[in-house]
């Protein structure tokens, strides 16, 4: 409630859109290692990214974040392996 008591929504959390799994992952470029950011959104066999998931996966792509889609835990870490062996 606010300070006249009326019930108000407070958002917390990431956007709509966000992945389930991210983070960094150290990869040799150049013969140094940098951290590279990393999402990855998991799927059931069947399920399709959503608008949202579209829209952030396009926007980050485009500035360089690496981005997988997951449909159990091995795949999950097949990816993040992909791109760690590059």
């Amino acid at each position: 409630r606010d300070e006249r008591g009326e019930v108000r929504s407070v958002v917390h959390g990431a956007r709509a859109g966000t992945p389930d799994i991210f983070g960094y992952v150290p990869l040799e470029h150049q013969g140094r290692v940098r951290a590279c950011f990393f999402a990855i959104e998991t799927k059931s066999d069947l399920g399709e990214l959503s608008p949202e998931q579209r829209a952030w996966r396009d926007e980050h792509v485009a500035k360089g974040v690496l981005y997988g889609v997951a449909r159990s835990a091995a795949d999950a870490l097949r990816v993040y392996e992909g791109w760690v062996r590059g």
